[in-house]
């Protein structure tokens, strides 16, 4: 004989994802029992996933992996997050020194032209050799700083993926290790 589930015996949830990001999402939440019931393109978002997981509602240390879960969903938000600001600083000095470049050679321009003492030109000619200034240290640090937030970012993400997988694995060894990651 056959039993049947009742529709209360069964938790279920969805998730939209990054579809780069949906495999190494499903087998973290496999890792927690849950099974993939359906996974489809999402209807607004080329870039998204809709997956759709379930499980049995009643397991046992269920309390334990909802809890080791919501440290789960912590983590991949911070992923996120951390993916998002990446080169935050180094966006952000380009962007101040490049406005300040292009102000000073502006501001020297309107200066040659309105006021034409020698006094003036010289003025000018060292706003604009200040903005040229800038203009090369920005070329010589941007790469710079560029490279120092990818090996920030590196380090960052290489410790939360381990923070990751030592969720999961926990997570299978209180299922006794059936949901092992593929």
């Amino acid at each position: 004989m056959e039993k049947q589930m009742k529709i209360n015996d069964i938790d279920t949830f969805t998730l939209f994802v990054k579809k780069e990001k949906s495999i190494n999402i499903i087998k973290s939440y496999e890792s927690f029992g849950w099974t993939l019931v359906s996974k489809s393109e999402n209807l607004h978002y080329e870039d998204l996933l809709d997956l759709e997981f379930s499980r049995p509602h009643k397991i046992e240390h269920k309390d334990e992996l909802q809890l080791k879960q919501v440290y789960l969903e912590e983590k991949l938000n911070t992923i996120g997050k951390l993916e998002k600001h990446k080169h935050s600083k180094s966006t952000s000095f380009g962007l101040v020194a490049g406005l300040f470049s292009m102000a000073l050679i502006v501001l020297s321009m309107i200066w040659f032209v309105h006021f034409q003492t020698l006094k003036d030109i010289l003025i000018a000619g060292l706003m604009a050799a200040v903005s040229i200034t800038f203009i090369v240290l920005e070329t010589i640090i941007l790469p710079k700083l560029i490279k120092r937030e990818n090996n920030e970012f590196v380090k960052k993400h290489k410790t939360i993926i381990k923070e990751i997988s030592e969720i999961c694995f926990y997570a299978q060894s209180l299922l006794g290790g059936e949901h092992e990651q593929k």
